[in-house]
């Protein structure tokens, strides 16, 4: 004969241990004072997608991105944005400056202070027309108010500038008799750094006597069951920090603080990534275009386009039916998204469910994908301090112990940790785009 026990909110028995009007609890239906969501049963949260991280597949992806050991909590490193730099027209525009068709003319050009260290005399600039050029003959000002002077080919004019125009600079072009440089070039270098956080405690702990009761009246396995979901929330965590985390530092209790590492998607929103957003016809379009205007490099790149499974499969659909219509025949098209190929870069989709769990990453990233090449996302660690770990402790104390030592129990304990973080390289050379339903 089965045996039933009625759950009683009001009276919790022995092995009755929980709390259950959290947020979302299928139990606090009917309990005085609660009030929550039926996300169990027939009636489902339709805001809820059950995208749960299987097997860790999609985390131990990440995990096995190209590591990098710096000497401190934080990470720190360099890039060089631009092998030619070009010089930018600082407001007010100037106007044109006409020529008789004989000798040279001469044009004072306001630039933007970034633009002064990377520009010298001698050097050949050319206007955004395509067919002016100009020589640097004189550099003057002060932070705000810094000036070059063109000096143009014989018989040519200056076009009018306007503010934020670019002119290119291909470098030093110097006459007969120049005896020493009168430049010497460096390329601009930038800084960057993000934190490494420290993730955890996941933890978890048992009485003995207690969870062996668990397993005596409840005939199930309790301790494995916790730490499976101890190991999902841990690996879930580690995934959100990786992709989203927003950086920074905050004070905890008693004086302490922890860092946050800034996740890849708030990198590429601090250097300027737009998020567009566009329909699921429209992405091979912004898939294609987007790794057009970010090439780093001639030769061939890899891509990974980063999104939930029924994201990218509008994506696929919209191109499959692009394809159809040009086919003559019988063809069987598989609607996996597999790979694209644009004049040798390959772009490969990473399908990640878990970004619309809700309740791990609210609805910000629900629709959205991530397009950035393979090379530019790397781990950061701590030289001689573990990126991922696991620790375990049995019987801290003895079970005869009638005064015990403050700190310590009669238990069985385990925990997770992690410290680390995320360098995204050149984070404004990606894309980002929500994918309209």
């Amino acid at each position: 004969m089965d045996i039933v026990q009625t759950l009683d909110i009001t009276q919790q028995g022995e092995n009755n241990l929980y709390n259950w009007d959290y947020s979302g609890s299928p139990y606090a239906a009917n309990t005085p004072g609660v009030s929550t969501t039926l996300l169990l049963g027939p009636s489902v949260d339709p805001r809820l997608v059950r995208s749960y991280n299987q097997s860790y597949s999609n985390t131990l992806f990440f995990l096995g991105l190209p590591k990098v050991y710096c000497n401190g909590a934080t990470d720190t490193w360099y890039e060089e944005p631009n092998i030619e730099s070009p010089v930018t027209v600082r407001a007010p525009g100037i106007a044109a400056v006409p020529n008789a068709t004989t000798g040279s003319v001469q044009q004072v050009v306001p630039i933007d202070d970034a633009s002064f260290s990377t520009v010298g005399l001698g050097q050949k600039l050319i206007y955004p027309d395509a067919e002016t050029e100009g020589y640097v003959i004189l550099k003057a000002g002060t932070a705000g108010a810094y000036t070059v002077t063109l000096r143009s080919l014989e018989g040519k004019a200056f076009p009018a500038l306007a503010a934020g125009d670019t002119l290119g600079n291909s470098g030093e072009r110097h006459g007969d008799g120049q005896a020493l440089a009168q430049n010497t070039y460096r390329s601009a270098v930038v800084q960057f750094t993000n934190n490494h956080e420290e993730m955890g405690p996941f933890a978890n702990r048992w009485d003995p006597k207690d969870s062996q009761r668990w397993i005596n009246s409840q005939n199930i396995e309790y301790k494995q069951m916790e730490v499976r979901r101890l190991q999902d929330r841990y690996f879930n965590a580690i995934l959100k920090t990786i992709l989203v985390s927003s950086g920074g530092r905050v004070q905890l209790n008693n004086g302490r603080f922890s860092l946050a590492t800034k996740g890849a998607m708030n990198q590429m929103l601090d250097n300027s990534v737009a998020v567009s957003t566009l329909t699921a016809a429209d992405m091979m379009d912004w898939i294609r275009q987007t790794v057009h205007d970010n090439q780093m490099q001639d030769g061939e790149e890899d891509w990974l386009l980063i999104g939930p499974g029924n994201i990218l499969d509008k994506i696929g659909s919209a191109e499959i039916s692009q394809r159809l219509r040009y086919q003559v025949g019988d063809h069987t098209y598989d609607t996996t998204l597999t790979k694209y190929r644009y004049w040798g870069h390959t772009v490969t989709p990473i399908r990640l469910n878990s970004m619309q769990n809700m309740a791990l990453y609210g609805t910000g990233t629900a629709n959205r994908v991530i397009l950035i090449r393979k090379s530019q996302l790397k781990l950061t660690g701590m030289k001689g301090w573990p990126m991922f770990g696991m620790m375990t402790k049995n019987r801290l104390a003895n079970n005869q112990n009638v005064d015990p030592i403050t700190g310590f129990a009669n238990i069985e304990y385990m925990e997770y940790r992690a410290h680390f973080g995320v360098r995204v390289e050149a984070a404004w050379s990606g894309g980002l785009a929500d994918v309209l339903a």
